[in-house]
């Protein structure tokens, strides 16, 4: 393959996964790797790919990859970063994002991401003025505005997150980081029509869009806890790849006969109860995920205009 040929793949594969066609995507990133092991720009996308996929472990093998071939990238640090992060190495996750902010302290993907990690961790202060700073580096950047109005919000600080929120939209009217922002504010104001519109017009652009969905279960179950309830555990399960809910699938089925063998021996009806309720699950554990899908798809379809702020 030739230059030429290589970097035709290269922008072919970054337009599939615009598009959300990461299969698509991911043949021809492999192609280009074919081509040029050491391709940074390929190996960081196909780490992102990977990620989006739920198959974290190989998301951070080529991540580590893409760091070994650039180690003075930040963008590289920051596609490590992401892929440790989503596997729950945060302390790692905070080393590779701090590192990526010394060799480009302009890096678009490490603030956000990192800001996040620390409010999780109670370090708001630290948290906000890293937000802060690198807004005044790149004032224009929509996913700092709305992880800085994430975080206003957490603390209650409504107001204060408001003009973030409105710029972010103003900015990108389709960003689906944007509305998701816009629809959390909105339900904390109480106002769950609007926070749902805003969940369906996300979830337009990306109907896998982790924030959208959990901010569509969030303002369905304003209307109905009860279905709300529901809801979450399908939004959970639609996290999982197929191998992991076969695993979960398999943990219940164990519980099912130590706990169900258990109670049966002591009190014969409960123990029946407990066994119908786990294997309940089990089948919830597929039919779930399938059933938000469905009901996604169904309520987009009927969302005609995009919410403003």
């Amino acid at each position: 393959m030739t230059e030429v040929d290589a970097d035709a793949e290269l922008s072919a594969a970054r337009s599939l996964i615009r598009t959300g066609n990461i299969d698509g995507a991911i043949k021809r990133l492999r192609t280009v790797l074919a081509a040029r092991p050491d391709d940074v720009t390929a190996l960081g996308l196909l780490s992102m790919c990977e990620h989006d996929q739920g198959r974290l472990a190989e998301a951070i093998r080529t991540a580590k990859a893409t760091v070994a071939a650039d180690p003075e990238s930040a963008w590289a640090r920051s596609v490590l970063g992401i892929a440790l992060s989503a596997k729950g190495k945060e302390s790692a996750a905070v080393e590779a994002f701090r590192d990526a902010l010394r060799l480009d302290a302009d890096d678009a993907l490490a603030p956000p991401r990192l800001a996040r990690i620390l409010w999780r961790r109670g370090r708001w202060a630290e948290a906000e003025e890293l937000l802060r700073q690198a807004l005044q580096r790149r004032p224009d950047d929509v996913p700092l505005m709305v992880a800085l109005a994430d975080l206003l919000m957490e603390r209650g600080r409504l107001d204060e997150a408001a003009p973030l929120v409105r710029q972010a939209v103003t900015e990108e009217p389709d960003s689906t980081d944007a509305l998701a922002s816009m629809g959390h504010l909105a339900l904390r104001r109480g106002d769950r029509d609007k926070a749902l519109d805003c969940a369906l017009w996300a979830l337009r652009q990306d109907a896998t869009d982790p924030d959208a969905i959990q901010l569509y279960c969030l303002a369905r179950a304003s209307r109905n806890p009860l279905f709300g309830i529901w809801l979450r555990y399908a939004s959970y399960m639609s996290r999982f790849s197929r191998f992991g809910r076969i695993g979960v699938s398999i943990a219940l089925i164990f519980a099912v006969r130590v706990v169900g063998t258990a109670l049966t021996a002591v009190v014969p009806p409960l123990g029946a109860l407990v066994i119908f309720g786990l294997f309940g699950f089990v089948v919830l554990t597929w039919v779930a995920p399938w059933y938000l899908n469905r009901l996604i798809k169904r309520e987009t379809k009927a969302v005609a205009l995009r919410p403003t702020f």
